[in-house]
């Protein structure tokens, strides 16, 4: 409920019930502080403070220690972290519960806590803030889950990261000045799912993925600037690979090794060579692969007879190519069930109606759908 008008939660004389376990904040476009005796909450557990421009700091001292979420969300002018949210090495950390922490569009967030995060945390998410200090995070050992974005003068990821020891998830969205990643890569044996988005000046992804040997989910997309792939490969348990959007790699897609990811079900790829002609390379794609997508290849004009390999293949999906033209002259794989094309007009032309050059093998599939609209 949006409460523009209020000023303060509580008169200062008075104070907060004792047994409040939930706060929730939202829309107070005038709030400027927050009661002093909030630290005094022995039961709050979850505590969110959104669009709250107004809002600067938080109160001095401890923190709720049996808090377990903190959400904070568009407060524009807050310029520092609670500093009870962390410890300097004291005993105080084994009493905090914290295990969720947001932070998001907090632009004016200049003073990070000098010390540590509580142990216990278990997801951390960080928008639209200049950097991430090395300390805050270099003793957690229970961290699952980490998303870091918009963090506009993040050069590189803190070296800490490979002591996450239960870390199965992390994304890197929008950090325009991330670079690089350590030198010794990202030694984290447990990481499950790792995006890395629009990241306009990464040089490379990561030294040593071959080790990444628990990661299953790995998307890499709108990194303009990588021109290789690691080269020993891409991990190789992987089930789910996309990436699109690196327009400078210059590694012909048959060198980037995909045949020897035998667990690889899905992929979708496009925007990477835009002179390539066929598509897929001789043997470069794992048989084993259930759903393919190709897009944003602007120079592509044939599907080729490699397609017919992916023995297990049963959804393809081609988009934004404008010279494809050519299916595979000997037909589709007899698993396929569904195909979907969007913006490819020469190649929609030939599949459309009895007339169409296509229409014969795709007339065949359970499911086929060009541009929004199922035509079987």
């Amino acid at each position: 409920m949006k409460c523009p008008q209020l000023l303060q939660l509580i008169d200062e004389d008075e104070a907060l019930p004792s047994s409040l376990e939930y706060i929730d904040i939202e829309d107070c476009s005038n709030l400027m502080k927050l009661p002093n005796g909030i630290q005094n909450l022995r039961s709050l557990k979850d505590l969110s403070i959104k669009w709250c421009p107004k809002l600067s700091s938080f109160p001095s001292g401890s923190f709720p220690y049996m808090l377990k979420n903190l959400v904070i969300l568009g407060c524009a002018s807050l310029q520092s972290l609670p500093r009870g949210l962390v410890h300097n090495g004291s005993k105080v950390i084994t009493r905090c519960h914290l295990e969720n922490l947001e932070i998001l569009g907090c632009p004016s967030l200049r003073l990070f806590p000098t010390d540590e995060l509580p142990a216990a945390l278990k997801y951390l998410e960080i928008w639209d803030c200049n950097s991430i200090p090395e300390k805050l995070l270099q003793n957690n050992k229970s961290l699952e889950f980490i998303r870091i974005g918009n963090c506009k003068i993040l050069k590189t990821l803190p070296r800490f990261l490979s002591t996450f020891e239960h870390l199965t998830e992390m994304h890197v969205n929008q950090c325009s000045s991330l670079e690089y990643f350590p030198d010794s890569g990202l030694p984290i044996h447990n990481l499950k799912t790792m995006l890395i988005a629009n990241c306009d000046n990464l040089k490379s992804l990561p030294n040593r993925m071959h080790d990444l040997t628990s990661l299953q989910y790995l998307t890499v997309f709108g990194c303009s600037r990588i021109e290789t792939f690691p080269e020993e490969g891409f991990p190789p348990n992987l089930l789910s690979l996309s990436i699109w959007g690196c327009k400078r790699v210059k590694l012909r897609f048959a060198m980037w090794r995909l045949h020897k990811l035998t667990s690889l079900k899905d992929l979708s790829v496009g925007d990477f060579d835009r002179d390539m002609v066929s598509f897929p390379e001789d043997s470069s794609i794992p048989p084993n692969l259930v759903h393919l997508r190709v897009q944003s290849l602007p120079e592509l004009k044939f599907l080729s007879e490699g397609l017919l390999d992916l023995v297990s293949l049963e959804a393809l999906d081609v988009w934004n190519c404008p010279k494809l033209r050519y299916l595979p002259k000997n037909g589709l794989p007899i698993t396929l069930g569904v195909l979907r094309i969007r913006n490819c007009p020469l190649l929609e032309k030939e599949c459309r109606g009895e007339k169409g050059a296509y229409w014969p093998i795709i007339s065949l599939l359970p499911h086929v759908r060009i541009n929004y609209a199922d035509i079987l």
